[in-house]
């Protein structure tokens, strides 16, 4: 089974992801506040704005940004259409004709293809 994803960020080489008890959360290491934490990649443009309402930089996961960078992770050749789509800058990224992409497969992937100062501290993302 082929795990659509839709979230270009997941393959750019200045994804950052923190851990927190409520599970991962995602920033962008090319966008960072007067503070130096990182902006947040939420869900969708509601979600960025109601960030910004609250003061947090955030970028929309799905659509990614003009900073977009890939970290050399494959993508499924369904879901490398889709980011393309999205994102024109996705068309770097390479595809893998056998790529699963079910939900844990593409944690570990993610994992895998962070470079290793991408694991970060959840307080050096904006909450």
């Amino acid at each position: 089974m082929v795990r659509i994803d839709e979230r270009v960020c997941i393959y750019c080489r200045h994804l950052k992801q923190a851990g927190h008890r409520d599970g991962y959360f995602d920033g962008c290491g090319k966008s960072r506040n007067e503070d130096g934490k990182y902006a947040r990649l939420v869900s969708g443009s509601e979600e960025v704005e109601a960030h910004r309402r609250l003061g947090i930089d955030a970028i929309d996961i799905f659509d990614g940004c003009d900073g977009f960078d890939p970290s050399g992770m494959p993508a499924h050749p369904d879901n490398h259409k889709v980011v393309v789509r999205r994102n024109p800058k996705c068309v770097s990224v390479p595809v893998d004709e056998n790529a699963l992409e079910t939900g844990w497969d593409l944690q570990e992937k993610i994992i895998r293809f962070l470079p290793g100062d991408a694991v970060v501290s959840w307080e050096d993302l904006q909450h």
